[in-house]
């Protein structure tokens, strides 16, 4: 971990006329709060033991805020709209006299709500011993701030032919439905615009507090940006997590960001030496791991049917792919962003390789865990989710109008950077819909559109364009405003805001104090995650519990606390966990539990390769289940340990051989021991 304490010897400068100003502030008009639960029900409902009581009392409160439709300088209209807003419930004891911190997080995307950040919010919580209120919003034309859907054009309902997905000839309709909604104010959506809303949160409901923080979260991070734009003086420090850089803010290029971390992967499993070791045959043979990545995909394209078995296995996988290579490719490039997961990727180069009949079965079982990851409509079966799931319109909107390289690239400059990549993302829909929105088909970023959907008579379509112009504050870096300062979370490994955005807006951050905190083997949104599968530090909430119990003081920050943090919080390199570890032992289980039963209980966290009962007296009431993916046994570990069924709790453990083949020895001698006796009548 690499931490930068950089105090600016310039004054802050801030852009004065941004701001809606400190002392005019609208009136507060609230919807609540109201107890209220996780926007998510949990996917294991684990029963307590009578003995253990129930938790009192909601663990957030929730409200509705009206905020103008069109904040001043943005546009003109009398219309409001409600946006959601949640706070965690707490009943701490606090010191009346001292200081009131507040801490808002907010999400991802563009085009999601805020449900993700309750399971940190909670966890910050505790961190913070309910010192510190903590709060989050739905940006607005998401989940329940608004959300762009089109009920006139019933687009989104299971019956329309697109299901609840948006369909590409139900753009245009949807289009013109939502701009009569939002008097045709596209710019009430903007980023600027959802930036406002916060300062208007931050004034109205933090008033009490005398420090406010800001946590932004991969978009969320462009959006706290916009924040430090407008500068409002109640915040004192933003810390930026996942990072875009306000200079280069585009989707075109999220293929060639993925190559630095690729490479950064690639390099760490040769430097590691268990993982290096795993590969030595293949590195020998190809000179390195990246090489040896890029023959797979070279002998699934080229190799002739019934001359590669795993080949083979890939090729039917993926038959709907334009290459067999891309589906691979997109898939693993889906896997790697999830630290489990990513752990897997260098067994699959090498059991590739190999391709004996356990490694067939291996990649033929890892393969079919689940539909590829793609960018597709959903399927009209269900109910649409606007909390759960993307909101496609305010997302392509951000996207499409301030966050795509200009000129765009071609559709061939597209499909060229897939090609190139070691783990790459489809990006059809995305342009696609880039297309839809912008109403330009002869656009050379449009030529697959035209292509690909003969069925549509392009030359009279008549798309509405449904953009906005980028203001002022678009690719210019923010200034860090008075007194406050900025923690920056980076991870070497992010496959979707790469480390180099991380350090080029860090670089670029002018005006006050900025700390730079850099995890070699950290994911995407390092700071709120684990950074490896084994590390259970909590290090990235621990520093910034550090940073805003401190006032946004970066100075304050103990450097022996933050060493010792980082010490912890980095573990070295992961290690692929021994295969051993697909096997869980479980014990207290009913007597009567059938096989059935098992798979049910345990088949939802994966595939399973095999269950065996105990059936004889001593072993009644235990289990093998025999996992085909050592992070989907980790999961059921982790889910079902206390479980209850049938009011038995259970117990689950990994099997371990080598304690397991010592009880057998002792049991083994033990019985010898005691025909020898009987044999030889010794008492």
């Amino acid at each position: 971990m690499r931490v930068l304490l950089c105090l600016a010897l310039l004054l802050a400068v801030s852009d004065s006329s941004a701001s809606t100003g400190n002392d005019a502030v609208p009136k507060l008009k609230l919807n609540g709060w109201f107890p209220c639960e996780r926007s998510k029900a949990p996917s294991v409902i684990v029963k307590l033991p009578a003995a253990v009581p129930a938790k009192p009392g909601a663990a957030f409160e929730c409200a509705e805020v009206d905020v103008p439709l069109c904040h001043e300088s943005v546009c003109q209209s009398a219309k409001t709209i409600n946006v959601f807003v949640k706070r965690v419930a707490t009943d701490a004891v606090r010191d009346p006299l001292a200081k009131r911190q507040a801490m808002w997080m907010l999400q991802g995307g563009p085009g999601l709500s805020s449900h993700a950040m309750e399971g940190h919010m909670l966890e910050f919580n505790k961190t913070f011993g309910g010192a510190v209120d903590l709060y989050t919003v739905d940006h607005r034309g998401t989940g329940r701030s608004n959300f762009l859907e089109c009920q006139a054009a019933q687009a989104y309902t299971p019956g329309s032919h697109g299901g609840v997905g948006i369909a590409l000839d139900e753009v245009a309709n949807c289009v013109k439905d939502i701009l009569f909604q939002i008097d045709n104010h596209t710019e009430a959506f903007s980023v600027t615009s959802a930036a406002k809303d916060v300062e208007y949160l931050v004034k109205t409901l933090n008033r009490g507090n005398s420090d406010v923080f800001v946590y932004g979260a991969s978009y969320g991070s462009y959006w706290t940006e916009r924040i430090m734009h407008l500068a409002p003086k109640e915040v004192k420090g933003y810390i930026l997590d996942g990072v875009v850089d306000e200079g280069s803010p585009t989707f075109t290029t999220w293929n060639q960001n993925k190559a630095f971390p690729a490479a950064r992967f690639a390099k760490l499993c040769e430097k590691d030496s268990f993982c290096s070791s795993k590969l030595a045959t293949e590195i020998k043979q190809y000179g390195s791991v990246t090489a040896a990545w890029r023959a797979v995909y070279d002998t699934v394209d080229n190799a002739k049917p019934g001359a590669n078995a795993c080949a083979d296995v890939v090729r039917q996988r993926f038959q709907g792919d334009a290459k067999p290579s891309f589906g691979l490719r997109n898939f693993l490039g889906e896997k790697v962003t999830k630290v489990g997961e990513r752990l897997v990727l260098p067994a699959v180069i090498h059991r590739f390789h190999a391709c004996r009949v356990e490694d067939v079965r291996f990649l033929s079982a890892y393969l079919a865990r689940e539909k590829r990851a793609t960018e597709t409509t959903m399927g009209p079966s269900r109910v649409f989710n606007p909390v759960e799931e993307q909101s496609t319109f305010l997302g392509m909107l951000i996207r499409a109008s301030e966050m795509w390289t200009v000129p765009s690239p071609t559709w061939a400059d597209e499909e060229k950077a897939f090609g190139d990549g070691l783990l790459s993302t489809y990006m059809t829909y995305t342009y696609s819909m880039y297309c839809m929105l912008r109403g330009n088909f002869s656009d050379p970023a449009c030529a697959h559109l035209v292509a690909t959907n003969p069925g549509l008579n392009f030359a009279q379509l008549k798309s509405t364009p449904f953009v906005y112009t980028p203001d002022r504050f678009w690719r210019k870096y923010a200034v860090i405003p008075a007194p406050a300062s900025v923690l920056v979370f980076n991870g070497g490994l992010d496959f979707q805001t790469a480390r180099e955005w991380g350090e080029s807006e860090f670089a670029h951050l002018t005006g006050g104090q900025k700390l730079l905190v850099e995890f070699e083997n950290g994911h995407h949104c390092t700071g709120l995650s684990a950074t490896t599968a084994s590390d259970t530090t909590k290090c990235g909430h621990r520093i910034t519990a550090s940073f805003v119990r401190g006032g946004g003081r970066v100075d304050r920050l103990r450097s022996l606390e933050m060493a010792a943090m980082a010490t912890q919080g980095r573990r070295g390199n992961a290690r692929l966990p021994p295969e051993v570890n697909r096997v869980l032992y479980v014990r207290n289980l009913p007597f009567k539990v059938s096989a059935e039963e098992m798979y049910d209980i345990f088949g939802k966290y994966g595939a399973i390769r095999q269950i065996r009962l105990g059936t004889a007296n001593d072993t009644r009431g235990t289990a093998f289940v025999v996992y085909e993916d050592i992070y989907d046994a980790k999961n059921a570990v982790d889910h079902l340990s206390g479980f209850n069924v049938c009011g038995r709790y259970l117990i689950v453990l990994y099997y371990q051989a080598s304690r397991a083949h010592a009880k057998k020895d002792v049991a083994r001698q033990q019985q010898e021991l005691a025909e020898l006796k009987e044999k030889y009548g010794v008492e």
